[in-house]
Protein backbone atom coordinates (compact mmCIF):
# COMPACT_ATOMS: atom_id res chain seq x y z
CA UNK A 1 0.00 0.00 0.00
CA UNK A 2 1.34 3.58 -0.83
CA UNK A 3 0.77 5.77 2.00
CA UNK A 4 0.56 8.87 -0.32
CA UNK A 5 -1.68 7.57 -2.26
CA UNK A 6 -3.95 5.78 0.21
CA UNK A 7 -4.73 2.90 -2.09
CA UNK A 8 -3.12 -0.35 -3.21
CA UNK A 9 -1.19 -0.38 -6.41
CA UNK A 10 -0.92 -3.38 -8.43
CA UNK A 11 1.98 -3.95 -10.65
CA UNK A 12 1.66 -6.94 -12.81
CA UNK A 13 5.08 -8.85 -12.98
CA UNK A 14 6.74 -7.62 -10.61
CA UNK A 15 7.60 -7.91 -6.82
CA UNK A 16 9.44 -4.39 -6.98
CA UNK A 17 8.06 -2.60 -4.12
CA UNK A 18 6.18 0.64 -5.45
CA UNK A 19 8.65 3.47 -4.38
CA UNK A 20 10.80 1.99 -5.88
CA UNK A 21 9.98 2.87 -9.19
CA UNK A 22 8.82 6.06 -11.67
CA UNK A 23 4.52 5.14 -10.86
CA UNK A 24 3.66 8.24 -12.80
CA UNK A 25 5.36 6.05 -16.29
CA UNK A 26 3.76 3.08 -14.85
CA UNK A 27 0.38 5.22 -14.86
CA UNK A 28 0.92 6.69 -18.13
CA UNK A 29 1.70 3.42 -19.22
CA UNK A 30 -1.35 1.79 -18.03
CA UNK A 31 0.53 -0.62 -16.85
CA UNK A 32 -0.97 -0.85 -12.97
CA UNK A 33 -4.37 -0.89 -11.29
CA UNK A 34 -5.56 0.99 -8.07
CA UNK A 35 -7.47 -0.30 -5.62
CA UNK A 36 -9.53 1.71 -3.31
CA UNK A 37 -12.38 1.11 -0.66
CA UNK A 38 -15.19 3.30 -2.41
CA UNK A 39 -18.87 3.77 -2.91
CA UNK A 40 -21.50 3.43 -5.92
CA UNK A 41 -25.01 4.31 -5.86
CA UNK A 42 -27.62 2.75 -8.06
CA UNK A 43 -30.09 0.75 -8.54
CA UNK A 44 -30.12 -3.28 -8.59
CA UNK A 45 -30.89 -4.61 -12.34
CA UNK A 46 -29.92 -7.89 -12.08
CA UNK A 47 -28.50 -11.00 -9.04
CA UNK A 48 -27.33 -14.06 -9.59
CA UNK A 49 -24.69 -16.79 -9.49
CA UNK A 50 -24.58 -20.04 -7.78
CA UNK A 51 -21.42 -20.28 -6.14
CA UNK A 52 -20.09 -16.49 -7.01
CA UNK A 53 -22.84 -13.74 -6.94
CA UNK A 54 -22.57 -11.08 -9.31
CA UNK A 55 -24.94 -8.42 -9.16
CA UNK A 56 -25.42 -5.44 -12.33
CA UNK A 57 -25.77 -2.09 -10.79
CA UNK A 58 -27.70 1.04 -12.52
CA UNK A 59 -25.00 3.20 -11.52
CA UNK A 60 -26.59 7.16 -11.23
CA UNK A 61 -24.78 8.48 -14.30
CA UNK A 62 -27.29 5.55 -16.27
CA UNK A 63 -24.02 3.20 -16.91
CA UNK A 64 -24.17 -0.30 -15.90
CA UNK A 65 -21.57 -1.42 -13.39
CA UNK A 66 -20.87 -5.31 -12.69
CA UNK A 67 -19.76 -5.97 -9.45
CA UNK A 68 -18.70 -8.82 -7.34
CA UNK A 69 -20.41 -9.87 -4.41
CA UNK A 70 -18.17 -10.40 -1.12
CA UNK A 71 -20.25 -12.80 0.36
CA UNK A 72 -23.74 -14.92 -0.24
CA UNK A 73 -24.79 -13.44 3.28
CA UNK A 74 -24.93 -9.94 1.54
CA UNK A 75 -26.18 -11.54 -1.69
CA UNK A 76 -29.29 -12.56 0.32
CA UNK A 77 -30.08 -9.38 2.11
CA UNK A 78 -29.62 -7.32 -1.32
CA UNK A 79 -31.76 -9.57 -3.73
CA UNK A 80 -34.60 -7.89 -1.75
CA UNK A 81 -33.58 -4.26 -3.47
CA UNK A 82 -33.92 -5.54 -7.12
CA UNK A 83 -35.39 -2.66 -9.69
CA UNK A 84 -36.66 -0.68 -6.80
CA UNK A 85 -34.58 0.97 -4.09
CA UNK A 86 -31.58 3.08 -4.45
CA UNK A 87 -28.42 1.90 -3.06
CA UNK A 88 -25.23 3.12 -1.68
CA UNK A 89 -23.09 0.16 -2.01
CA UNK A 90 -19.94 0.30 -0.60
CA UNK A 91 -16.72 -1.66 -1.79
CA UNK A 92 -13.65 -2.42 -3.05
CA UNK A 93 -13.27 -0.49 -6.27
CA UNK A 94 -10.52 -1.11 -9.09
CA UNK A 95 -9.73 1.59 -11.22
CA UNK A 96 -6.83 1.87 -14.28
CA UNK A 97 -5.71 5.16 -15.25
CA UNK A 98 -6.04 5.63 -19.00
CA UNK A 99 -5.87 9.65 -20.36
CA UNK A 100 -4.81 10.78 -17.05
CA UNK A 101 -8.20 9.82 -15.68
CA UNK A 102 -9.22 6.74 -13.10
CA UNK A 103 -12.08 4.20 -15.08
CA UNK A 104 -13.29 1.73 -12.58
CA UNK A 105 -12.46 -1.43 -13.94
CA UNK A 106 -14.46 -3.83 -11.00
CA UNK A 107 -16.07 -3.59 -8.32
CA UNK A 108 -16.81 -6.05 -4.95
CA UNK A 109 -19.83 -5.41 -2.80
CA UNK A 110 -19.20 -5.43 0.79
CA UNK A 111 -22.57 -4.00 2.43
CA UNK A 112 -25.26 -1.51 1.59
CA UNK A 113 -27.52 0.57 2.48
CA UNK A 114 -30.91 1.46 1.03
CA UNK A 115 -31.63 4.99 0.57
CA UNK A 116 -34.84 5.91 1.84
CA UNK A 117 -37.81 7.56 -0.25
CA UNK A 118 -39.50 10.60 1.52
CA UNK A 119 -43.31 9.68 1.50
CA UNK A 120 -45.56 11.36 -0.31
CA UNK A 121 -46.78 13.35 2.44
CA UNK A 122 -43.60 14.18 3.62
CA UNK A 123 -42.59 15.90 0.21
CA UNK A 124 -45.81 17.76 -0.14
CA UNK A 125 -44.84 19.10 3.26
CA UNK A 126 -41.67 20.14 2.58
CA UNK A 127 -42.67 21.75 -1.34
CA UNK A 128 -45.08 23.59 0.48
CA UNK A 129 -42.77 25.33 2.86
CA UNK A 130 -40.74 26.07 0.03
CA UNK A 131 -43.21 27.72 -2.01
CA UNK A 132 -44.61 29.72 1.15
CA UNK A 133 -41.52 30.99 1.61
CA UNK A 134 -40.69 31.44 -2.36
CA UNK A 135 -44.10 32.73 -3.29
CA UNK A 136 -45.29 34.68 -0.39
CA UNK A 137 -44.93 38.03 -2.15
CA UNK A 138 -47.05 36.74 -5.00
CA UNK A 139 -51.03 38.82 -4.38
CA UNK A 140 -52.43 36.98 -7.50
CA UNK A 141 -50.99 33.91 -8.09
CA UNK A 142 -53.16 33.39 -11.10
CA UNK A 143 -52.22 36.29 -12.69
CA UNK A 144 -48.60 34.97 -11.49
CA UNK A 145 -48.69 31.82 -13.21
CA UNK A 146 -50.33 32.83 -16.45
CA UNK A 147 -47.20 35.46 -17.01
CA UNK A 148 -44.71 32.41 -16.15
CA UNK A 149 -47.01 30.35 -18.63
CA UNK A 150 -46.66 33.56 -21.39
CA UNK A 151 -43.11 33.71 -20.87
CA UNK A 152 -42.28 29.62 -21.38
CA UNK A 153 -44.39 30.12 -24.67
CA UNK A 154 -42.64 33.42 -25.45
CA UNK A 155 -39.40 31.03 -25.18
CA UNK A 156 -40.63 27.99 -26.92
CA UNK A 157 -41.36 30.10 -29.71
CA UNK A 158 -37.95 31.43 -30.09
CA UNK A 159 -35.91 28.83 -29.57
CA UNK A 160 -38.44 26.90 -32.17
CA UNK A 161 -37.60 29.90 -34.49
CA UNK A 162 -33.16 29.72 -33.79
CA UNK A 163 -33.71 25.64 -34.36
CA UNK A 164 -35.94 26.26 -37.80
CA UNK A 165 -34.41 29.32 -39.18
CA UNK A 166 -35.26 28.89 -42.93
CA UNK A 167 -39.02 28.51 -41.70
CA UNK A 168 -41.44 30.76 -40.68
CA UNK A 169 -43.90 30.43 -37.45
Amino acid sequence: MNEDFNCYIDIPGTDTRPSDIDIVDLIEENKCTFSDFTEIYGYLQFIGGKNEAKAHILNLSGKMVTCDIADMETAHKLAPSLYYDLLRLNGKAKYVIKDGNPILRGFEIHSFFTIEKPSISKTVDVLSEFLKEKYDKVEDPVAYFTHCRSLQRTADSLQSRANNPGRSL
